[in-house]
């Protein structure tokens, strides 16, 4: 117990720093930035926008809700709803990868969790309700990862249905549960399929929207090369970048892929159609988008790396004797 609390506030201290981080760029115009928080989150509540945004529910509902009944300034209510949400992910990953790991291999993933997080804050100027968006999304990401292992099957329906208020990603899980489904039964792909598809179709038939779009391929030509003459050197940057970002992790994730404990094999079903969603819909240069990915190929990164170093010291191991 006295472990786990100083866990917690560790990790409670790194989610205020990184959310004091955030909000310091506008500090000089505070109110300048809540005027602009505040008619974002009025944007999606009255349906202002277009979709997909207006379909992402949760946040924007949720921070208008306490901002119309607290005498609370919106920033600061973000920033409270932001800090918990950052120590939620960080305690239920490292609690993921306690399974998996021992020693200080857990809290190296959940360092590096936190980094890309940071990473993906730093993109835009001071606090914005997507990034509150994002940071909930990986929380559902993680939960469904742990609730998936521990079989936990209604649990999961519940954090799948919430999750897709959030955001759509949630679908992104399904690859997954049908693989554990393989092994388990059918009626957790089915439940799950539901609990994601319901919320995401009610969303879009109870919400009107001046441009009710559900997805866009408008990015492709800035995400694959040479499709658009305009857009190929940002489309050769952003898959640079990417390579960057992801080709550490999947090619440690690689080694000798087939010693992994059976769950973490299963977890690489999300990994290609991750990739191509993304590709598809979004803006690989993105940080952001990448990060759920991460709960992913952190965990198969670190299997990876334990066993090269075991390679490389049985191998020194045995070449001492010689010298």
């Amino acid at each position: 117990m006295r472990e786990h609390l100083v866990i917690i506030l560790a990790f409670l201290s790194v989610s205020v720093t990184l959310c004091l981080a955030d909000r310091s760029p506008i500090h000089p115009n505070t109110i300048a930035a809540e005027s602009g928080f505040t008619l974002t989150l009025e944007s999606v509540v009255h349906q202002k926008v277009d979709g997909p945004f207006v379909y992402r529910v949760l946040v924007p509902y949720l921070e208008w809700t306490l901002l119309q009944t607290t005498s609370l300034p919106v920033l600061t209510i973000d920033f409270f709803i932001k800090v918990l949400a950052l120590a939620a992910c960080q305690w239920v990953f490292w609690s993921y990868l306690m399974v998996w790991f021992s020693g200080t291999e857990p809290l190296l993933g959940v360092s590096l969790l936190s980094l890309f997080i940071m990473a993906g804050l730093s993109i835009g100027l001071g606090p914005w309700p997507s990034e509150t968006t994002d940071i909930l999304n990986i929380l559902a990401f993680a939960l469904s990862l742990q609730l998936c292992l521990a079989g936990r099957f209604l649990w999961l329906l519940l954090v799948l249905a919430v999750g897709t208020l959030n955001r759509e990603t949630t679908w992104l899980m399904l690859p997954l549960v049908a693989a554990v489904a393989r092994s388990r039964r059918l009626i957790w792909f089915l439940g799950a399929t539901a609990a994601v598809a319901v919320p995401y179709l009610l969303l879009r038939w109870m919400i009107e929207s001046p441009n009710p779009v559900w997805w866009t391929t408008d990015s492709l030509a800035k995400n694959i090369p040479f499709l658009s003459a305009a857009s190929t050197t940002d489309a050769i940057i952003s898959n640079v970048r990417m390579v960057l970002l992801l080709g550490p992790f999947l090619l440690l994730g690689a080694f000798r892929f087939r010693e992994n404990p059976g769950f973490l094999k299963l977890t690489a079903w999300i990994i290609p159609p991750y990739i191509v969603v993304h590709y598809l819909f979004g803006r690989v240069t993105e940080i952001r988008l990448w990060v759920p990915l991460l709960l992913v190929l952190i965990p198969l990164a670190l299997s990876g790396l334990r066993r090269i170093w075991g390679t490389a010291r049985r191998s020194l191991e045995h070449q001492e004797p010689n010298d």
